[in-house]
């Protein structure tokens, strides 16, 4: 997962006792998605990466939504937690599979393009972390540019995910700054993330460290994080060992976790002990612990 030039730093981390940080007994689990692995992969500058839901504001890519319709009927963008929705002008609701077909209008400063939910799936994934299997609705979307030609949004095949690579997930209340890799709780603006399969953004939201994924079933807020709890995982993923925004690591390198929240255990049977993380970046056992961990990582056998 790192450079050669830390290999030998992080090797004296000796973990005598992870006691402290050890999740509670409940099954850990991997499922379609593929949570085995880091990721150095995060919003990619592409249009996908995070939108304004009411289409008044662009993104820093100058994208934004100009009209959400499917067929004829024209929708308002609505985002519940970790669903998207449409309301007509009558107030009707549109969710899940209704929105098969449903298509968003993008604007750009050089033109325009669609974007097709080519197949919307409300029992797509399961989250990776919490005691219930609950699960994240997916969106199979494509770009339609002008000349017909087109393209999953979701482009690159990821090791892991079978079946899921060119799927995305949405959810509101995070903002995430790509260059400090850096998090944000913006709950209660009209931005929301569009991310897709493999990136980090999409692997803290099944891990239930984003704002939307705190949420159980009921609408209970069940598994409650920080910004902070969250950022030490985006640094933990994306091996953002200095803090700096960095990333010493390749996407699909086999990694083992577990947080203190209990959210995402894991026994570490045999594996080769990594590192401690707090939100500033990774706190090695032989510097001692100056700053109390939130997350520990370890490489798989």
């Amino acid at each position: 997962m790192i450079k050669a030039s830390l290999l030998v730093l992080l090797a004296a981390c000796a973990v005598d006792d992870v006691s402290d940080i050890e999740a509670e007994p409940i099954a850990f689990r991997c499922p379609a998605f593929g949570c085995g692995v880091n990721t150095a992969t995060g919003p990619d500058g592409q249009f996908f990466d995070v939108l304004d839901r009411t289409g008044v504001n662009p993104n820093e890519d100058g994208v934004r939504v100009s009209e959400f319709k499917l067929g004829s009927i024209k929708l308002k963008l609505e985002v519940e937690l970790d669903r998207l929705v449409g309301v007509d002008k009558n107030g009707h609701r549109y969710v899940g599979n209704d929105l098969d077909g449903a298509e968003m209008q993008m604007s750009t400063p050089s033109g325009s393009f669609r974007v097709v939910f080519e197949d919307v799936d409300p029992i797509g994934i399961e989250f990776w972390a919490g005691t219930a299997k609950e699960v994240v609705e997916v969106y199979d979307l494509r770009v339609y540019a002008p000349n017909g030609q087109s393209a999953w949004a979701c482009h690159e095949p990821v090791p892991g995910w079978a079946g899921r690579s060119y799927s995305a997930i949405a959810f509101e209340g995070d903002s995430y700054d790509k260059k400090w890799k850096t998090v944000t709780d913006d709950y209660g603006s009209t931005w929301f993330n569009l991310a897709c399969a493999g990136s980090y953004e999409a692997k803290l939201h099944l891990l239930r460290h984003t704002y939307a994924g705190g949420f159980n079933d009921a609408g209970v807020r069940q598994y409650p994080t920080d910004p902070w709890q969250r950022q030490t995982y985006l640094k933990a993923l994306t091996a953002d060992f200095f803090g700096d925004g960095g990333t010493f690591t390749v996407t699909g390198t086999p990694l083992r976790y577990t947080d203190a929240a209990g959210f995402h255990p894991d026994n570490f049977t045999g594996a080769r002990p990594e590192a401690y993380w707090d939100q500033d970046g990774a706190i090695c056992l032989a510097w001692g612990l100056s700053r109390p961990p939130y997350v520990f990582t370890a490489t798989p056998p």
